[in-house]
């Protein structure tokens, strides 16, 4: 098991278009698997409850060995993660962190107790955002979840220059940057057309906004067609819905517009988060996680009328108390 870095990554790891970025060395199977002729991977999904913003985990398999991407934001759904892991049959290799939200990666530690053995394992970028982060995120949640999260959450260590391979295929890590946050990645699974992104798109779910400025929703939005560009016919979301399937060409479409209309809406809504919000739901009033476009529009709505500069994530988002049920629901998911 790995919670702390390794030492300071190359140069070169910075940014990567087109190829994988930074792979560990623990996930690339064994000598044997190399003499076998390979079969296709197969993709799971496992979804976290509401009380966990219905945040994604997907699991990579091969024959004997796998790959789990994300891993949730409570011990709870961590354990029960670990459980669904354990009852595919594969010793797991390791856990890829695709961004710097906690309800990827707080979980980590209950799955590692039954896969002691795995690494944690995200993009060098990836490992600073969550060293800068990590105590103000525990700060934030312990009110609202207690025990259920981490006194001190496992930081992963940088994914190192040798490719990430499962049953002899590469699954390339790829940085793309701007999402609902900074510096996130993607993971490709070229043999069965499918990525896994992270929060770079959302599926059932209302986006999460209130960590970014219309300028870097732009750039999300680029980063969409670059995910599109991979090809892939199924695009798991970070945030998943019950009940709803991953259709690439969905998904996509539907986050992209989800980011047009927000900042469409928000232009003629500057200043009034109500009015954003009701504007929001004629469109997508069905979606799940209202707290996400509540929250987005008070972040936005208020940053605007503060200053262009108070829009930047680094400003931070407004702190959102939960409500007087203590759901977290009313809460920051971030």
């Amino acid at each position: 098991m790995t919670s702390s870095s390794p030492p300071e990554e190359s140069a070169d790891a910075e940014r990567v278009d087109a190829e994988p970025v930074e792979a560990g060395a623990a996930a690339t199977g064994t000598a044997g698997e190399a003499e076998r002729p390979a079969r296709p991977l197969e993709v799971a999904v496992f979804t976290g409850p509401e009380s966990a913003f219905f945040a994604t985990s997907t699991l990579i398999l091969g024959e004997r060995t796998a790959i789990l991407v994300d891993a949730q934001l409570t011990r709870s759904a961590g354990r029960e993660l670990a459980e669904w892991v354990a009852g595919k049959g594969r010793r797991l290799l390791a856990i890829v962190v695709t961004h710097q939200h906690p309800d990827h990666y707080f979980g980590a530690e209950e799955v590692l107790k039954l896969f002691p053995e795995a690494q944690l394992l995200a993009a060098p970028a990836v490992v600073e955002g969550i060293r800068s982060t990590v105590a103000a995120k525990v700060a934030r949640w312990k009110p609202v979840y207690g025990d259920d999260i981490p006194d001190h959450p496992l930081i992963p260590a940088p994914l190192l220059p040798q490719p990430l391979m499962l049953d002899r295929q590469v699954i390339p890590v790829l940085l793309l940057g701007q999402a609902d946050c900074g510096e996130s990645t993607v993971v490709h699974v070229p043999s069965v057309r499918t990525v896994v992104a992270g929060d770079f798109v959302a599926n059932g779910t209302h986006v999460w906004t209130a960590d970014t400025t219309p300028a870097q929703r732009t750039t999300w939005g680029h980063n969409l067609g670059r995910i599109a560009d991979l090809g892939a016919d199924r695009v798991i979301a970070g945030h998943r819905a019950p009940d709803q399937g991953d259709d690439a060409a969905r998904v996509l479409a539907f986050t992209g517009e989800y980011l047009q209309d927000f900042d469409r809406l928000l232009a003629e809504h500057p200043d009034d988060p109500e009015a954003l919000v009701t504007a929001m739901n004629a469109r997508y009033g069905e979606l799940t996680l209202p707290s996400f476009l509540h929250l987005g529009a008070a972040a936005n709505t208020a940053a605007r009328a503060a200053s262009p500069e108070a829009a930047s994530p680094e400003a931070g988002s407004p702190e959102a108390g939960e409500d007087e049920a203590g759901s977290p629901e009313a809460g920051e998911e971030e």
